[in-house]
């Protein structure tokens, strides 16, 4: 069953990356799921390291305005959760938010918040660093503010 499964994401799966098919179906859903997050988590780290990236697990979204944030602009953005400031060249490039099973209306809510403030806003399930899979990550950044920068070739 695994070898079907496989071959719909790679077509030329080595006996290797078979084996770890496998071995994942053979965990069941849950376990498998936090072992993916986990490994992904760790060659994203070992991405940032390598480029210069640094996330912190404080601050707030208006840290991106380095002191000039507009004085009514709240300190989250609407549904926010795992919040994260992204760094690079000691400067905060990205807000990212990973907040768990966003309705319509929450997305409505994420655009709406970013038009309102001027930010540039990326809805994108696959670069969740909580969770892969089962949070979603919501990037938040000023426009151009990371041209030039390695966060748009994160893997994963």
């Amino acid at each position: 069953m695994s070898r079907l499964l496989l071959s719909n994401f790679l077509n030329d799966a080595s006996p290797e990356e078979q084996k770890l098919a496998d071995d994942l179906l053979e965990l069941g859903a849950g376990r498998a799921s936090r072992v993916a997050a986990a490994v992904l988590r760790e060659i994203r780290e070992d991405f940032y390291l390598e480029t210069g990236l640094f996330i912190t697990d404080s601050g707030n979204i208006r840290d991106l305005f380095r002191g000039k944030a507009p004085t009514q602009m709240p300190y989250q953005p609407p549904g926010d959760d795992h919040g994260r400031l992204v760094w690079f060249e000691n400067k905060p490039i990205v807000y990212l938010s990973q907040p768990y099973g966003l309705a319509r209306d929450g997305f409505k809510r994420i655009t709406d918040f970013g038009d309102r403030w001027g930010l540039e806003v990326c809805i994108n399930p696959a670069q969740a660093l909580w969770y892969p899979g089962r949070s979603c990550a919501i990037t938040y950044e000023l426009p151009g503010a990371t041209y030039d920068t390695p966060w748009g070739y994160l893997p994963g």
